[in-house]
C-alpha cells in the first residue's frame, strides 16, 4: 500500500479517480481509510494500492491533482450538486 495525502477541496471522488482512474473506487478507499462520505479530507493520508492504468500514471508523472471541491474545505464531500439541486436530501 502506498500513501496519498489529500490536498484542501478534495473530494473522495476526486481522490477516487486520481489514484485509481475510477470512481467506482471509493467504497474501496473508505474501506480500506475507515472514512466515510462526510470525512474531511484535507490534509489526511489516505492508504491505496497502487495501480498501473494510465490516467493515475499521467496524473502523478506530471504533478497533477483533481480538485472539483472549489479549493473550499466546505465544499468537500458535498453532493456535487449546485445550490439549486437537490439528491435524496442533500444540496
Amino acid at each position: 500500500m502506498a500513501k496519498f495525502r489529500c490536498h484542501d477541496g478534495m473530494t473522495i471522488y476526486d481522490v477516487a479517480l486520481q489514484l485509481y482512474g475510477d470512481t467506482s473506487k471509493v467504497l474501496k478507499l473508505m474501506r480500506d481509510n475507515n472514512i466515510n462520505i462526510f470525512t474531511n479530507l484535507t490534509g489526511l493520508y489516505l492508504d491505496y494500492e497502487v495501480t498501473n492504468t494510465s490516467l493515475p500514471s499521467h496524473l502523478l508523472s506530471n504533478g497533477i491533482n483533481i480538485n472539483t471541491g472549489g479549493g473550499s474545505s466546505t465544499t468537500v464531500n458535498t453532493s456535487g450538486f449546485d445550490s439549486g439541486f437537490s439528491f435524496f436530501g442533500f444540496h
